[in-house]
């Protein structure tokens, strides 16, 4: 029996010449160009990774995740590197006007480079927000007519409270009370412009110097504080609703599984092995301390001006219904003659006043916002802002949510009120300390601006 030699890409793959070999390579695709009994045959090239012939390969499943990358850590230990930011370089420059070709040297000095700061916050419970590098912002160089470069702003790392901070193996700060702050890197010193080397000797200095580079440190960061316990469980056990029950933490709550994707940790207080539920709770649960600052922000947020007379009332709408129902009451009430649910005003309307509806916690964004967006001449437009009336153990339902709800709601609408002014987005409105206290404090309860 003869052997006949076919040739492939990859290699020659022998085959016994017979009925079933011949069979073979007819199924294959060769096309022989010689005498299939011929020790020797010459084949067209070919290649198996045609569809046609491939192999089977079924489905191909979804990779699985490892459980690693399943898990959510409550971090602990983090290992950072810090760079402070680099000094600005100092510039060589002459001064130079008309009718006065050689004047002095006039470069200034680089501004400083930024310091990477650790500041601990109360808000904050674990390490796992913190990356494994930070840099500090560089410094502006100088400039001529002696100008001094800016110097960088500093970075600041928020860190939980019970942070340690070590550097090969030795304690170097403990973090142990809010607001305290420990410099990681320093940022390198500014250069020095060529005014700066002006003396009787060299009275025109050619020279300047470069911006020193910051502080580079290799740290250990380890929370101090760690929880006595932990519940794990089925998704959608009641662990969250429990953990709200017993403690001070206000993890989210819902009817569908994985509601909480991140470790929550709250405090118990308990005395002779007994859980202290606080005099005076609500029904829903929230203890008075935290009633008691909702209350503040409610009141803050809230304007509640007096209704008159408008040109027109704009509904703006929203997924609590009781704005429009209060827009609508307002148009039959008689307050103005046309009602707008939250569009453009067409280029033919003339108003002089206008009544703007929202929600009871939205009084104060809203009339903020209509001061610095509204197109026409405000001086000549008054607008009120009202909303559904209602107090704050009114204001939830199954439509608009909890109590808890609320209260993230509010802080949500606080921080839009303190920062869009710098973005151009609203007014400056004046907040009170009281207010900026009841914030901070049910932050520190464990809500979250949602």
């Amino acid at each position: 029996m003869s052997i006949r030699p076919i040739f492939s890409l990859r290699k020659w793959i022998p085959l016994q010449t017979s009925a079933k070999g011949d069979w073979l390579c007819q199924r294959m695709g060769c096309n022989l160009l010689a005498n299939p009994d011929a020790s020797n045959v010459l084949l067209r090239n070919f290649t198996a990774s045609c569809l046609k012939y491939a192999k089977a390969k079924g489905v191909r499943k979804k990779k699985q995740l490892s459980e690693k990358k399943l898990t959510r850590y409550f971090v602990d230990q983090r290992r950072i590197t810090v760079l402070g930011g680099k000094g600005g370089d100092g510039i060589c420059t002459f001064h130079s006007e008309p009718r006065k070709e050689f004047g002095g040297p006039d470069g200034g000095n680089g501004g400083d480079g930024g310091h990477v700061i650790l500041k601990v916050a109360e808000q904050v419970k674990s390490l796992l927000s913190i990356k494994s590098f930070y840099r500090g912002i560089d410094g502006e160089p100088g400039a001529s007519k002696n100008c001094y470069g800016k110097n960088a702003a500093n970075t600041y790392l928020l860190v939980p409270v019970g942070t340690l901070v070590k550097e090969d193996g030795k304690i170097v700060a403990d973090l142990s009370s809010h607001g305290e702050e420990y410099v990681a890197s320093y940022g390198g010193l500014g250069g020095k412009g060529n005014r700066f080397f002006l003396s009787n000797e060299n009275r025109a200095p050619m020279f300047a110097t470069p911006g020193e580079p910051g502080q580079q440190r290799i740290l250990q960061l380890e929370l101090r504080t760690m929880a006595h316990g932990g519940m794990v469980g089925f998704p959608n056990a009641g662990k969250s609703s429990l953990l709200r029950a017993v403690s001070n933490a206000r993890p989210a709550v819902s009817d569908y599984p994985f509601t909480t994707l991140n470790p929550h940790v709250g405090v118990i207080q308990y005395q002779d092995f007994e859980q202290v539920a606080a005099d005076g709770d609500d029904a829903s649960g929230m203890d008075n301390d935290c009633k008691k600052w909702a209350q503040v922000l409610w009141n803050y947020l809230k304007l509640g001006q007096p209704l008159v007379k408008s040109d027109i009332i704009i509904g703006l709408g929203c997924h609590d219904i009781r704005v429009a129902e209060r827009a609508a009451d307002l148009y039959l009430e008689d307050w103005a003659p046309l009602i707008l649910f939250t569009g453009y005003l067409g280029n033919h309307t003339v108003v002089k006043r206008i009544i703007l509806v929202q929600q009871p916690f939205m009084e104060r964004r809203v009339y903020a916002t209509y001061l610095r967006q509204w197109p026409e001449d405000k001086e000549n437009v008054q607008a009120i802002v009202t909303s559904p009336t209602m107090e704050l153990d009114e204001y939830p339902n199954k439509h608009v949510g909890n109590m808890d709800n609320l209260i993230e709601y509010m802080l949500a609408v606080f921080e839009r009120i303190r920062d869009y002014p710098k973005k151009g987005f609203q007014v400056e409105q004046e907040i009170f300390p009281e207010v900026c206290d009841a914030q901070q404090k049910l932050l520190h309860a464990g809500y979250r601006p949602k």
